[in-house]
C-alpha cells in the first residue's frame, strides 16, 4: 500500500512539473503576440531601420557636400576696397606740400578650368593738393584683366583636381555604403536562419521530452503489474529532468536569436519585447551552383570592396598628375585693357572713360622658380607610395576572392551532403526507436536502451536542423563573396 502511494505521489509530482513547464512555454510563446515575418520583410525592415545603415547612409551626403565645396574655386567673386589718405611732404621753399586722396576699386573675378582668371575692373582716384588749392580731380578706369598660367597650374586636368578627387570620393563613399548594405543583408539572412534553427531545435527537444515523459508513465504502469523494477522508473525520471533542462535552454536560445535579429531590423527594440517572431518555412530548393570561373568574374564586377580599391587607384592617379604639375616653375602671362577718364566731377570722369578714347593697357609676365621644391617633392612621393599600397591591396583582395569563392562553393557542396546524410540518419533512428518500443512492450528490451535511442533521435533531429541551417548560411555566404545583391532572391537561398 505504501509503495502504491509513493508511486502515485511520484507520478503526480512528475505530471505537475511537466504541466508547469508546458504552461511556462505556452505563456512564453502562445501568450505573446505572434508576428510572422518572411526573410524579405526582414531585409526591407533592415534597409529602412538598421542603425548602422542610418549612420553610413550619411557618408555619401557628406561627400556630396565636399564636392560642392570643391567647386567654390570657380565661383564668381566681387572684390571691393576703398581707402582715404593724407600726406605732408617738405618742399624746397621751406613750405609743406599737403595732399589728400580717396581711392575706390571694385572687380568681378572669374576663374575657368584652364586656370585662366578674368577680371572686370572699375577704379577711381580722387586726389587734391594745396598746390592747386585743393581743387578736386577724379581719375577713373574701366577695363578687363587676364591672368593665364602656362606651366604650373595650367590645364583642365590640373585645375579640376579638387573636383575630380571629390567626385571619386563620392563614388567611393557610395560603394562603401553598398558594401555596408551587403554586410547587413547577409547578417539578417544568417540570423534569420539561426532563428529558424532555434525554433526547430526547440520542437525537437519538446518531442524528446514528450517521449521521455510517456516512457516514464508506461514504466510506472509496468512496475505496478510487476514486469519492471523501480530502477527503470528512476532512470526515466532522471531522463525527464535532463530533457526539461535542455528544453529550457532551447527556449532561451530562441529569445536570444530573436533579439539578435531585432537589433538588425529595427531601431527601436523595446516595443518588440513580449512579441514572438514566427519565421516562414519554405520547401527545399536545390539551386544550381555557378562554375568557379563565372563566380570569380561575378565577384570582380560586383564586390564593393574590390571596386572601392579600384576607385582609390583612380583617385591616386588624379592626385599624382596634379602633384607632378606642381613641381613645374610658375610662369604666368598677365594683361589688362581698358579706358580711363579724368575730370573735376566723378560722373564726368566716368563719362570720359565710357567715350572709349583714352586707352590704357599693359602686358607682362610673372615667373617664379623654387630651387628646392621640397613640398611638391614630398607630396608627390607620398602619393606614389600610396598608389603602390593600393596596387598591393588590390592584388591581395584578388587572391582573397579566389580563395573565398572556392571555399564557399566547396562548403555548399559539403553542406548539401550533410543534409542528405543527416536526413537519412534521422529516418533510420526513427525506425530504430519504433522497433525498440515494440521490443520493450514485449519485454525483450530495457528502459536504458530505449532512452538511449530516444536521445539518438533527438540528436539526429538537431543534427538535421543544424545541417539545413549550415546549408542556408553557406548559400548566403556564397552570394556575399560574389557581391550579388541578396534582395533579388534572398528567400530562394533558404533551404527548409
Amino acid at each position: 500500500m505504501n509503495k502504491l502511494l509513493s508511486r502515485f505521489i511520484l507520478s503526480f509530482r512528475i505530471k505537475a512539473r511537466n504541466i508547469i513547464l508546458i504552461l511556462y512555454f505556452l505563456v512564453s510563446f502562445l501568450g505573446a503576440e505572434e508576428v510572422s515575418l518572411t526573410l524579405s520583410e526582414c531585409v526591407r525592415m533592415a534597409l529602412d531601420k538598421n542603425i548602422d545603415l542610418a549612420f553610413h547612409r550619411l557618408n555619401p551626403e557628406i561627400s556630396k557636400a565636399n564636392l560642392n565645396e570643391s567647386q567654390g574655386d570657380y565661383d564668381l567673386k566681387l572684390i571691393t576696397n576703398g581707402q582715404y589718405g593724407e600726406s605732408q611732404v617738405p618742399s624746397f621753399s621751406d613750405s609743406i606740400s599737403q595732399s589728400r586722396s580717396t581711392q575706390f576699386q571694385s572687380e568681378l573675378s572669374q576663374k575657368i578650368a584652364l586656370g585662366t582668371t578674368f577680371g572686370l575692373s572699375n577704379n577711381y582716384l580722387n586726389s587734391t593738393s594745396n598746390v592747386n588749392d585743393f581743387d578736386r580731380l577724379y581719375s577713373s578706369f574701366i577695363g578687363v584683366s587676364v591672368i593665364q598660367p602656362l606651366l604650373k597650374d595650367f590645364g583642365m586636368e590640373t585645375n579640376m583636381v579638387l573636383i575630380n578627387t571629390s567626385r571619386r570620393s563620392l563614388e567611393i563613399s557610395i560603394t562603401a555604403y553598398q558594401g555596408q548594405i551587403d554586410r547587413i543583408v547577409s547578417e539578417v539572412a544568417t540570423t534569420y536562419s539561426d532563428l529558424v534553427f532555434a525554433r526547430q531545435d526547440f520542437k525537437a527537444k519538446e518531442k524528446s521530452l514528450s517521449l521521455a515523459t510517456r516512457l516514464l508513465e508506461d514504466n510506472q504502469k509496468r512496475v505496478e503489474i510487476g514486469v519492471m523494477t523501480s530502477l527503470d522508473i528512476s532512470r526515466a525520471h532522471a531522463e525527464v529532468a535532463t530533457r526539461q533542462q535542455a528544453l529550457s535552454v532551447a527556449t532561451r536560445q530562441i529569445q536570444d536569436q530573436q533579439n539578435k535579429l531585432l537589433l538588425l531590423i529595427t531601431s527601436e527594440i523595446f516595443p518588440w519585447f513580449g512579441k514572438t517572431i514566427i519565421p516562414s518555412h519554405t520547401d527545399p530548393i536545390e539551386l544550381p551552383l555557378p562554375p568557379l570561373e563565372k563566380a570569380i568574374q561575378t565577384a570582380f564586377v560586383n564586390r564593393p570592396d574590390y571596386r572601392q580599391i579600384n576607385q582609390e587607384l583612380e583617385k591616386n592617379h588624379i592626385q599624382i598628375k596634379y602633384l607632378e604639375n606642381q613641381k613645374l616653375p610658375s610662369f604666368d602671362l598677365t594683361g589688362s585693357y581698358g579706358y580711363s577718364g579724368q575730370d573735376e566731377e566723378l560722373q564726368k570722369s566716368y563719362s570720359n572713360s565710357l567715350e572709349f578714347e583714352k586707352k590704357s593697357w599693359q602686358f607682362g609676365f610673372r615667373f617664379t622658380y623654387l630651387f628646392q621644391n621640397r613640398v611638391a617633392d614630398g607630396k608627390l612621393t607620398e602619393a606614389k607610395l600610396k598608389k603602390q599600397q593600393s596596387v598591393i591591396l588590390l592584388k591581395k583582395r584578388e587572391q582573397e576572392i579566389y580563395a573565398e569563392i572556392d571555399n564557399s562553393l566547396g562548403q555548399v557542396s559539403v553542406n548539401r551532403e550533410k543534409v542528405l546524410s543527416a536526413r537519412e540518419a534521422r529516418r533510420f533512428t526513427e525506425e530504430s526507436l519504433h522497433v525498440e518500443e515494440l521490443k520493450l512492450k514485449e519485454g525483450i528490451s530495457t528502459t536504458f536502451n530505449l532512452l538511449q535511442i530516444q536521445r539518438d533521435l533527438a540528436n539526429a533531429e538537431s543534427s538535421e536542423n543544424l545541417a539545413i541551417s549550415d546549408l542556408d548560411k553557406s548559400l548566403i555566404e556564397l552570394n556575399r563573396v560574389q557581391g550579388i545583391a541578396l534582395l533579388s532572391g534572398v528567400e530562394k537561398m533558404m533551404i527548409k
